[in-house]
């Protein structure tokens, strides 16, 4: 999301984003990178498609919505950090229909 916010801002074309991206590649995602075909290496589109497909959220928004039913509190987890937790599962789980209510802290 912010790497969306910052080429947009800045007006990046497909090659300064394809550029930028590489550039904050680190860890597993460059090594992910690094063995993609040169098709995929030298798209943008392409390129994000299959870091999202690797790195993205793996469950699905039903699942997750069905998780949130259940979530508790951890013993070691502050107030504040399992707000959080719940806020980024009810966001995962129903994406740009969360309903606004749950997103206000």
């Amino acid at each position: 999301m912010q790497f969306i916010h910052f080429s947009n801002r800045y007006k990046w074309d497909s090659k300064q984003r394809l550029d930028r991206l590489i550039e904050c590649l680190r860890d597993k995602a460059l090594k992910f990178y690094s063995t993609r075909p040169l098709s995929v290496q030298n798209d943008f589109v392409l390129l994000s498609e299959k870091l999202n497909q690797r790195f993205g959220n793996k469950d699905l928004p039903y699942t997750i919505r069905r998780q949130l039913q259940e979530v508790r509190q951890n013993i070691d987890e502050t107030v504040e950090e399992f707000a959080e937790r719940v806020q980024e599962m009810a966001t995962d789980g129903y994406g740009p229909n969360t309903p606004e209510m749950w997103l206000k802290r």
